[in-house]
């Protein structure tokens, strides 16, 4: 809604213009004509409309541009090949990459999710749980399944243990490329201990021994390149089956 004073001021500035007004105002403006890739206006839509104050048709605006500035046509629309074509280009960037998985010997949880998906593509996964034989147990499943795999046991609680697994990992293949934390306390949650030890305990092991875990392999991967992935989880906004703020 326009304010009175507004009102006022366009219609002086009609009137400085010359515009007489009949009925309700009409927006009295100028109109910028678009330019192509060399700054030159474009050519009219029609024939007959040389002259006018028109633009071009939507659809033939990218055909019939010419080339930029920079001497090459405008692709835009052409970026992303078809799907199939996509498909063809995918290479393979896992094949005999060793990859670091925390705590995934624990049912269908994230590690063991990823450590079979990154052995199918190829990768040497290592197992890493506090259990050792729920580590040995994944191990052997990827195994059976065509897959390289290694078990040992990590805890992500304390420094010595990271730096263990790190030096076991390079021990046994020479190289680590992939860090997957895939820890964390939910399930095993002690939601009547209130006291700030427990408190700490789960912060640390859900937040710091991330940082305990990256600094571990970092030497590694400076030397070779490598990525780290820390998961996290949409349960982190609940508590008791309900949203955490309720």
């Amino acid at each position: 809604m326009d304010l009175p004073h507004r009102r006022i001021d366009r219609t002086r500035e009609l009137e400085r213009r010359g515009v007489r007004r009949t009925g309700r105002t009409r927006h009295v403006g100028t109109r910028r004509r678009q330019r192509d890739g060399n700054g030159a206006p474009h050519a009219p839509a029609r024939a007959g409309d040389e002259g006018r104050r028109t633009r071009q048709v939507h659809g033939a605006r990218i055909a019939c541009r010419p080339d930029g500035p920079n001497g090459r046509l405008d692709d835009r629309c052409n970026r992303r090949p078809p799907r199939a074509a996509r498909a063809k280009q995918t290479v393979v960037r896992l094949q005999d990459r060793v990859a670091i998985i925390t705590e995934c010997g624990r049912g269908e949880t994230y590690g063991v999710v990823w450590a079979r998906a990154l052995a199918r593509e190829g990768a040497v996964v290592v197992v890493a749980d506090p259990d050792p034989a729920r580590a040995e147990e994944v191990a052997d499943a990827l195994r059976a399944a065509g897959g390289q795999a290694a078990a040992t046991v990590v805890d992500v609680g304390a420094t010595p243990s990271c730096e263990a697994l790190a030096a076991f990992a390079l021990a046994r293949f020479g190289r680590i490329d992939v860090l997957a934390n895939t820890h964390h306390l939910w399930h095993d949650l002690r939601r009547d201990d209130t006291s700030d030890g427990y408190l700490h305990h789960v912060l640390d092991y859900n937040a710091v021994s991330i940082l305990r875990t990256a600094r571990a392999v970092l030497p590694a991967m400076r030397a070779t390149g490598g990525r780290i992935v820390s998961l996290s989880s949409i349960g982190a906004w609940y508590l008791g089956g309900r949203p955490a703020e309720q």
